[in-house]
């Protein structure tokens, strides 16, 4: 009788430990996407900021050589920043969707269990 009781709780201590294993790899898997579509959302802000700043010193009018070669370095730099941060969106985006593709197709699940 003890024997089997042992055995029982060894069965459910198995089955517990397991789910809580996948529920942990899972918690940390969400909370990592979660974060990385955080980042993401606020480079878009930072990008359309960036866009915002750059379409109205399009609109600004230039008094001479001097204003237009400050006008050009300012663009330059804006271009900079909005194609570094496309490359971070893009960067984050692909890293999400990898993770999410990841714990799909490896799944921690097994059925052999």
């Amino acid at each position: 009788m003890k024997n089997s009781i042992e055995s029982s709780h060894a069965f459910w201590y198995k089955i517990w430990s397991r789910y809580f294993d996948v529920g942990s790899k899972w918690l940390t898997l969400w909370k990592m996407i979660k974060e990385l579509e955080k980042r993401i959302r606020d480079l878009q802000k930072e990008l359309a900021e960036v866009q915002k700043e750059r379409a109205i010193l399009r609109l600004q009018p230039c008094r001479g050589d001097l204003e237009i070669r400050e006008k050009d370095e300012k663009f330059d730099e804006l271009d900079r920043r909005v194609k570094d941060l496309e490359e971070s969106i893009r960067d984050l985006t692909r890293k999400r969707q990898l993770s999410i593709l990841g714990s799909t197709s490896t799944g921690t699940y097994d059925s052999r269990r």
